[in-house]
């Protein structure tokens, strides 16, 4: 039986911290991700000079989770994802626990236990520190300053915590930029706090932070001077912050919900006024201001607010959920409440929200699995082996853990040059039995999977991840023997010459005039169809045309809901064989949500004064896609 308070905040805080460190470390095993894979390709270094010149100065985070991974995997290698993510788990840990001092500081121990619990079990926490990338480290440095900047601007005459606090400042300015931002935004909250007897041991830290982080200033600017992230990154929607509030809380509103009550429980058992008190006030502005700088800036100069940046900002967010029990003084309701706010937040990641059984990033392992198991069961020399990735080197490494290693004839589906290759290797259909594809993380059109489904049109193997698929597709047609399409998913198909075959000689077909621009339309309302509404819409044409003509394949859609697209894809070397029959495919998902009146149409567009003849056209309209997006 517990004697003291003391004692009772002690067991809770350490049931907390070996909560969160068992969450943090169990399942590390999982596949790297796009960005861990970038950081890892670009530690191959023998000394720090070109690591920085190459592998710094190129990446869009200042130097310190470059640098720590250097260090580690030089000891642990890079073939297991958990010993790589170790320090990065065990600091999500230590965050966990500054989170705590911080809101002790601020709000007393039961706010501050809550907090440490809600930070422990919320799985956008968890996620951030199972990855070897500059955020738990981030969050472990940014929690850090806050207490020792707190202790500092209420007058400490301790000697450490000037010079701890400004260690925590610099390596959060040296790990993440908006983890930096927050530095900033404590540094200038602290000049309207602070009292004369501790006004020069503040400014001391700020110097001190300021010196260590100089070095660091050519490269800053430097990656200033990039687009940084703005060439994928779309701008935020006015949702972003309603959005970035479901994301902290597992995207449940019911959670969120049942944690504010936890922290009502402090009003009623305060004998203190309620209006908000200045750390309040802190609290939120850590919160408001470096959103807004992100969003604002994402707005007018490059896109770079995400939900992972806010991430140094959300305990902020945690502590001013539950400042009110800054009222509640009975030393065992405390802890009870932080074990309920454990318990709650820790099970709702775990069993309803299944953290542990999804995929939350685009994986490679398994990827290369499939694609190492399918060359061995039917024939390296029999499949054409094809990835979509941002680089060579993210599936490679995992195929040189294998024994034999996979071959990979193409990596990048969406480069002309690729389209080019897997065109003049896919229509040679007596080279290859199978096709494999696997793809992560990098954009590809439905009409590289239609290029392949020409004469590999038989879904042998299809296996579905969060952003990333593999598929081993064969020759196999179906009864008809002579459109095989994916899986029998066809809905309808419009001919415009059903009796004119592919394949006959020229003048056969529809000729357009020079002054001719657009051919007959393929026209169909969806409302005629009977089956559920299709995903995915292909036109396959079949055309005779000059060197010089530019041709467009156009797929439009609209109803009266005020859905809309107009997709259309040029003629382009992939596909030009002036003066013989050629064949070009085009693929285009349709709108998820589709309205009343839905119309398709379906034509070519010639853009010049050069003869086109066409000699057969289709439009398909499939159940399914397979792309995701």
């Amino acid at each position: 039986m517990l004697k003291t308070p003391w004692l009772n905040h002690r067991l809770a805080l350490g049931v907390i911290l070996v909560t969160a460190t068992f969450l943090r470390l169990y399942h590390l095993h999982f596949s790297f991700s796009n960005d861990e894979l970038s950081a890892l390709s670009r530690l191959d270094f023998n000394h720090l000079g070109p690591l920085f010149r190459e592998g710094i100065r190129v990446d869009g985070h200042p130097a310190f989770t470059q640098l720590l991974l250097w260090f580690w995997t030089a000891l642990t290698g890079t073939t297991h994802e958990w010993l790589v993510r170790i320090p990065f788990a065990l600091m999500g840990t230590g965050a966990v626990y500054f989170t705590y001092l911080t809101g002790r500081e601020w709000f007393g121990k039961n706010a501050g236990l809550a907090a440490a619990a809600a930070l422990t079990g919320l799985q956008f926490f968890i996620l951030y520190s199972q990855l070897a990338r500059p955020y738990s480290p981030g969050l472990f440095f940014t929690m850090g300053t806050a207490f020792y900047w707190s202790r500092l601007v209420v007058g400490s005459r301790r000697n450490s915590d000037v010079w701890i606090g400004a260690l925590f400042a610099t390596l959060a300015m040296y790990t993440h930029y908006f983890s930096f931002l927050q530095v900033v935004v404590m540094a200038f909250l602290g000049l309207f706090m602070l009292k004369k007897r501790s006004a020069s041991r503040y400014l001391l830290a700020l110097v001190i932070a300021v010196a260590l982080w100089l070095p660091h200033v050519p490269i800053t600017l430097y990656q200033l001077s990039l687009d940084g992230v703005g060439n994928w990154l779309s701008a935020p929607e006015p949702g972003f912050a309603k959005g970035l509030l479901t994301r902290i809380t597992n995207e449940s509103w019911w959670l969120l919900l049942a944690l504010i009550l936890a922290a009502a429980t402090g009003w009623g058992a305060s004998h203190r006024s309620i209006a908000p008190s200045r750390w309040q006030l802190i609290a939120l502005l850590l919160v408001v201001i470096p959103f807004l700088v992100g969003y604002f800036y994402s707005i007018w100069k490059f896109p770079v607010l995400q939900y992972a940046v806010m991430l140094f900002a959300a305990p902020f967010l945690i502590l001013l959920i539950f400042s009110p029990l800054a009222g509640q003084q009975n030393t065992v309701s405390g802890p009870l409440i932080s074990m309920l706010v454990l318990g709650i937040t820790t099970g709702h990641t775990v069993w309803i929200h299944e953290h542990y059984n999804r995929n939350h990033f685009g994986v490679f392992r398994e990827l290369t699995e499939h694609m190492s198991r399918w060359q061995l069961q039917y024939g390296a020399e029999n499949t054409l082996a094809l990835a979509n990735v941002v680089s060579p080197w993210y599936i490679q490494h995992y195929a040189q853990q294998m024994d034999p290693p996979p071959r990979f004839d193409l990596y990048n589906l969406s480069a002309d040059t690729s389209r080019q290759a897997l065109w003049a290797k896919v229509v040679d259909a007596d080279a290859y039995n199978y096709v494999a594809l696997c793809w992560s993380n990098h954009s590809m059109s439905e009409d590289v999977l239609e290029m392949i489904r020409i004469n590999y049109p038989q879904m042998i193997e299809r296996h579905d991840y969060f952003n990333s698929g593999a598929y081993l597709f064969g020759k196999k047609r179906n009864e008809s023997g002579r459109w095989p399409l994916l899986d029998s998913v066809l809905v309808s198909t419009v001919q415009v010459m059903p009796d004119t075959l592919p394949g006959s000689p020229p003048n056969l077909g529809v000729v357009l005039a020079e002054n001719e621009q657009f051919s007959k339309p393929i026209e169909l309302n969806l409302n005629n169809l009977k089956q559920s509404p299709p995903e995915l819409a292909v036109l396959d044409t079949y055309f005779y045309t000059s060197d010089t003509s530019r041709v467009t394949l156009v797929i439009e859609y609209e109803d009266e809901a005020s859905n809309s697209f107009w997709y259309g894809r040029d003629l382009d070397p992939v596909y030009r064989m002036p003066g013989a029959l050629q064949r070009m495919v085009i693929g285009h998902r349709l709108p998820t949500s589709q309205g009343a009146n839905p119309r398709i149409k379906a034509y070519l567009w010639k853009q010049s004064p050069d003869s086109l003849e066409i000699i057969w056209m289709q439009l398909q309209l499939h159940h399914e896609a397979i792309l995701p997006y």
